[in-house]
């Protein structure tokens, strides 16, 4: 048995007529109803009553039927999702320094972003890892300015010494100690 195949007793069973469904498939009526017997020989069983009034499903046909309906129906789901017009993979990369912690949080990230199925959320997603590749770049940046100024350690130390009260930890009313 082939798609094609379950294909044309799809739509056999929906116009209740081998004339009708070839011409709606544009294939010849011989072709067509020898597509359904060998199905049917294939699968031994009968799908379809022929009657004069036309083809009608049997209790094994509407089985079969319901489940061809749901593998065509798969099938053209994976051929859209695949399609080249309708698929794009979304790349993001960012280059920081080697630290399994962030490794970690960008895994984690990622899965995020594919874990969600709404396109607003992944919006903010993307407009959080902006904002994250920003704070990560302002970190290394802060990095190379403080190894590439070796006079800001200094600076620091004299800034936090102009600031810090040495009597601010004294109290008056602690009891001296011996």
């Amino acid at each position: 048995m082939n798609l094609l195949h379950m294909k044309y007793a799809v739509v056999v069973a929906e116009t209740n007529s081998i004339n009708k469904a070839a011409e709606k498939l544009f294939v010849g009526q011989p072709n067509l109803s020898r597509a359904i017997k060998e199905i049917e020989s294939n699968l031994g069983i009968t799908l379809f009553e022929r009657k004069a009034k036309g083809m009608f499903l049997t209790p094994d046909g509407e089985v079969f039927i319901r489940y061809a309906k749901n593998i065509l129906k798969q099938i053209d789901e994976v051929e859209t999702l695949f399609n080249k017009n309708s698929y794009s993979k979304n790349r993001f990369s960012i280059s920081v320094p080697r630290a399994s912690y962030i490794a970690e949080a960008f895994a984690k990230f990622t899965e995020l972003i594919n874990a969600k199925k709404n396109e607003e959320s992944k919006k903010i997603l993307w407009v959080l890892a902006v904002i994250g590749a920003i704070a990560a770049v302002a970190a290394i940046a802060f990095a190379v300015y403080k190894y590439l100024s070796p006079d800001y350690l200094d600076d620091f130390d004299d800034d936090f010494d102009d600031d810090f009260d040495d009597d601010f930890f004294e109290d008056a009313d602690a009891p001296e100690v011996v």
